[in-house]
């Protein structure tokens, strides 16, 4: 996978996956991880930053310390196990943000800050470069702004103001990946207790989804650049012929937060070949399971798996498949799956 450069925000107004920003033109924002160079996942980059927030709000409310040194999906405080299912169950108090002085940042000493005096920001800070340097390997692009450099602030502009003694809560921690001039946000969860944890419909999918279901897809297939807006419009076009060439033998279930779909999984039903007891044999093989990134742990991706696990009941098919990585082992298991010994794969060209 190419290396890309990322920057970890807070940010004081919700903001949604696929935004592009001009990099000259930022909503209101306090920098938490300042620009850096890794090759992982946006996945990864996410669950780790999640994991983070999450033990450094344990943190606050315990009055333990976090090992940030801890691995991506568990934040460990004393007596305490914080896992990335728990972050969207906390609120995020450690983001109350208070403003101090004024400074003049840049090159230049032209650019008007107002400098964020709440300590556990800057203790933050720390947790999120021990944790995204040990799972993802992230290089800085200026070192000296780490660490012992780290001054968080917030950068006035004639739409942006503050004043000295200005208490501001971030609403949402968004991962930006760097782009030229551009900054496109790539993973956001929402940090408020109620906002984070907005009512997610979980339902049959229908053809006024399939601009949503091929966004997902896209989002899903990690291309290194973002395809142009009529090629997403003809892959939604494909996208629906494909299904309807399916007929009854397709099963679509999709997750629906705030009117927008945030997660889907597919269920292909196929005919075997007849025995003499079964003539109508049928199996089932669940495939492209995914959520959004801003709306994992909070186990919509079970949700979704059962939908389809029960239809798959509801028609007697009685042996529904599913190819599983690592990281969604857990949720098969949760519904039921469990692996079976004897099933083989061949892969063309003789790897296996």
């Amino acid at each position: 996978m190419p290396a890309h450069r990322y920057v970890v925000v807070a940010l004081f107004d919700p903001i949604s996956v696929g935004t592009v920003l001009s990099r000259r033109r930022w909503p209101a924002h306090v920098t938490l991880v300042s620009n850096f160079t890794t090759e992982a996942s946006v996945d990864l980059l996410h669950d780790t930053v999640r994991a983070a927030i999450a033990g450094a709000a344990l943190a606050a409310d315990t009055g333990a310390t976090v090992d940030s040194a801890a691995t991506p999906d568990a934040a460990t405080t004393a007596g305490t196990t914080a896992t990335a299912d728990e972050a969207s169950l906390l609120d995020a108090t450690v983001l109350d943000i208070e403003l101090g002085d004024l400074a003049l940042f840049g090159p230049d000493r032209d650019i008007p800050v107002r400098l964020v005096v709440t300590p556990r920001i800057a203790d933050l800070h720390i947790g999120l470069i021990d944790r995204l340097e040990a799972a993802a390997g992230i290089i800085p692009d200026v070192a000296g702004y780490w660490r012992s450099g780290y001054r968080p602030h917030l950068t006035l502009t004639p739409t942006i103001s503050a004043a000295a003694g200005d208490r501001l809560r971030a609403r949402s921690i968004a991962i930006a990946r760097l782009d030229g001039d551009t900054a496109i946000i790539v993973s956001a969860s929402d940090t408020a207790r109620a906002e984070s944890n907005p009512e997610i419909e979980v339902r049959r999918a229908t053809p006024a989804d399939l601009p949503g279901l091929a966004r997902l897809k896209i989002e899903w297939a990690r291309l290194d650049d973002a395809p142009p807006a009529d090629e997403v419009v003809a892959f939604a076009d494909d996208l629906g012929a494909w299904n309807a060439r399916q007929g009854d033998g397709l099963v679509v279930e999709v997750a629906v937060a705030d009117g927008a779909v945030v997660g889907m999984a597919w269920m292909v039903i196929f005919e075997r070949v007849p025995d003499f007891s079964d003539r109508h044999r049928l199996t089932a093989d669940i495939q492209s399971v995914f959520v959004a990134p801003a709306h994992r742990d909070r186990g919509v991706g079970c949700r979704l798996v059962d939908e389809l696990c029960r239809e798959a009941d509801r028609r007697g098919i009685p042996r529904t498949l599913v190819s599983a990585n690592e990281r969604a082992l857990g949720l098969y298991r949760r519904s039921g799956f469990a692996p079976s010994p004897v099933l083989l794969q061949r892969v063309r060209g003789g790897e296996s």
